[in-house]
């Protein structure tokens, strides 16, 4: 085997079972990579006491460096040569009262804590039910089990990857909310202040913005569409239920809203009368994505906000 770099350590690929690729200028050096990926620095030993084969775990490569790991080996062997065993602080902390460690929480433990601790408190309501899905759908099932500390950049870097295969954007989003809950647990301090945050060094996919403009054609299409979908509502159909009329003429007049103002989905759908100012002809919202903002209204959007409030319970409601 060759000298345990950096690099040459970041290329070693997982197997079918757990393998060590031992360092050839420092007897007993090795990396053990396990067949998830996550690989820990090791040294191999036999004390003088008792000549017992001994393995030391140096630490993960996800919190410490080649050349770190060299050095720490290294002291351990000379250690050995001087008669002592460096495993034995360990042994008999180990058969001692444990400290607590709260940063042994699991993922799925951390999860409800970062979610009222941070996104509950700085995110806004349809942000914090992203995150709620992304964790449910995609992080818990396939991480949660495992704890905060033992997670490695490759364990993220699979996640990314098996999203990314059929829908890259979800995959950011999932990328950079992992990213987030391993920034507070450090600033939290749930894990100690070496570790390094897994998902730093896993790069998102390329996102590319797109813009999509209706044809005059398309426009005319839509146009027709809806009004097709209003006689529907006068003429409801044999199988409709007591609301299906009041359903669709409120999602013709969202659509058509969406057209008239440039506005998001959920700011037209989250709509109160008290954010229209009919003088100077403008929405006044005052809680978008970006923050309070004001939208000029057309004589076509009033018109259509006029017929939604004058329609059936509307005059009555907010």
């Amino acid at each position: 085997m060759p000298k345990l770099t950096q690099r040459y350590v970041d290329s070693l690929e997982p197997k079918a079972t757990r393998w060590v690729a031992w360092d050839d200028s420092l007897k007993g050096f090795g990396v053990r990579i396990q067949p998830s990926g996550r690989k820990s620095f090791v040294a191999t030993y036999r004390p003088l006491a008792t000549g017992k084969f001994t393995w030391l775990t140096l630490g993960s490569q996800t919190i410490l460096s080649a050349v770190e790991a060299r050095k720490r080996a290294g002291s351990a062997l000379a250690q050995v040569a001087a008669g002592q065993d460096p495993a034995e602080p360990r042994r008999v902390a180990a058969t001692s009262e444990p400290e607590p460690r709260t940063h042994r929480l699991t993922l799925a433990q951390f999860a409800p804590i970062y979610l009222r601790d941070h996104a509950q408190k700085e995110k806004k309501p349809r942000s914090v039910e992203a995150d709620r899905y992304n964790l449910d759908r995609f992080v818990l099932p396939a991480l949660g089990n495992r704890t905060l500390e033992e997670l490695s950049t490759v364990d993220i870097a699979s996640l990314h990857a098996q999203i990314g295969t059929r829908t890259p954007v979800q995959a950011n989003r999932v990328l950079a909310l992992i990213s987030v809950m391993f920034s507070k647990a450090l600033e939290w301090k749930i894990l100690p202040k070496e570790h390094e945050n897994p998902a730093a060094q896993v790069s998102p996919y390329s996102e590319t913005s797109r813009q999509r403009f209706l044809s005059h054609d398309e426009l005319a299409r839509v146009g027709d569409t809806l009004r097709e979908l209003e006689q529907e509502a006068d003429h409801p159909p044999g199988w409709a239920n007591p609301n299906f009329a009041r359903d669709r003429r409120d999602s013709v007049a969202i659509i058509r809203l969406i057209f008239f103002t440039g506005c998001r989905k959920m700011e037209i759908v989250a709509l109160k009368k008290s954010y229209i100012d009919r003088e100077w002809m403008k929405l006044r919202l005052p809680d978008s994505k970006g923050g309070p903002k004001e939208v000029s209204l057309t004589s076509h959007a009033l018109g259509v906000l006029e017929a939604v409030m004058k329609r059936g319970d509307n005059a009555q409601s907010d």
